[in-house]
């Protein structure tokens, strides 16, 4: 069930692109080619598709959507992005530090929507006020969410004094972020144990060695090896009996125990406004990257009685969705 949300306006500045060729036309067939790193339907998708639907542009009408998903195997984004470039789009559109990667290094001319950790940091855009190149789009650059979970783990577990923290040290956004994560534990007495993961295979095996090290809760960040494996790193926590926190529903839904971050809808949404500026004559460089506006926390009270937890009250009251 929603209890809250906080729903803030969303609104940029623009500069004119002179390539007036990309303006909108009323009888022009907009093309988009979306690469997703994992699920061929994320669940975002559906708030992408209104947004779209909000700025004008209709499937089957006005909208024609290339989706290609990778399934989680990076060694296929070269031949889908070839696809996808053979699809002539308008704006490519993508979600995950990996994908957006690629994509850049696959054009420097097409127009790209990116949901990524720090483009600029990665050399893909030159600063965030003013991209500069072809991308443009949103940067999860949150520490103080790291903080939030932090906090939301030691609110809900009673004498925690280590955390695990699940990483793949091959996504590029991850290392920084762990780093992160240390700073701010520190700063609230909790150590430290890192999961280094960058295979399903090894999920079983650091799940061990988090309760040999007696770590009261696992931090699982964000990665497309996860994402998939969501069911199975929600199986292994519940027969370690560690509580789970992650950064995404979907992972609450999957069995986790709770997830505190971005709400993916939201940023999908504003996505589509980003598109329309573009098709509507606005240079991608000449977009602002945006930060997250919106954030929500879920709980799973099901696996929280599996695993002999009581969620406190003062934390479930905050709790934007509460799985019974």
């Amino acid at each position: 069930m929603r209890r809250r949300e906080f729903i803030r306006l969303f609104g940029s500045t623009a500069v004119a692109w002179p390539l007036s060729a990309r303006a909108q036309q009323p009888d022009r067939i907009v093309r988009i080619g979306f690469l997703t790193p994992q699920s061929p339907n994320p669940p975002w998708i559906e708030a992408f598709r209104a947004g779209m639907r909000e700025h004008g542009y209709v499937e089957g009408r006005n909208l024609v959507i290339a989706l290609r998903s990778a399934e989680g195997q990076k060694e296929r984004y070269t031949s889908l992005i070839g696809e996808l470039l053979a699809f002539k789009p308008d704006v490519l559109m993508t979600w995950s530090t990996p994908t957006s990667v690629a994509l850049k290094k696959a054009t420097d001319t097409i127009p790209i929507v990116s949901i990524s950790g720090d483009p600029v940091g990665l050399g893909l855009a030159a600063s965030l006020a003013h991209p500069q190149g072809n991308l443009t789009g949103f940067a999860i650059l949150s520490p103080d969410v790291e903080a939030k979970q932090l906090q939301i783990l030691k609110d809900t577990i009673p004498g925690l004094a280590r955390v695990a923290v699940l990483t793949n040290s091959t996504n590029a956004v991850n290392p920084p972020i762990v780093k992160s994560i240390r700073r701010n534990a520190s700063s609230v007495g909790l150590a430290i144990q890192e999961l280094e993961v960058q295979d399903a295979g090894e999920l079983a095996k650091v799940f061990d060695a988090a309760a040999a090290e007696r770590s009261g809760a696992v931090l699982i960040l964000r990665d497309d090896l996860f994402d998939l494996e969501r069911r199975q790193i929600a199986a292994l926590a519940l027969k370690a009996m560690i509580p789970t926190l992650a950064g995404w529903n979907e992972y609450v839904h999957a069995g986790c125990l709770m997830a505190y971050g971005v709400n993916f809808s939201d940023l999908f949404r504003r996505a589509s406004a980003y598109i329309d500026k573009i098709l509507t004559g606005t240079a991608p460089g000449d977009l602002p990257i945006s930060q997250p506006e919106k954030f929500e926390f879920v709980v799973n009270l099901k696996t929280a009685k599996a695993i002999g937890l009581e969620v406190p009250p003062s934390l479930l009251s905050r709790a934007d969705e509460v799985i019974e």
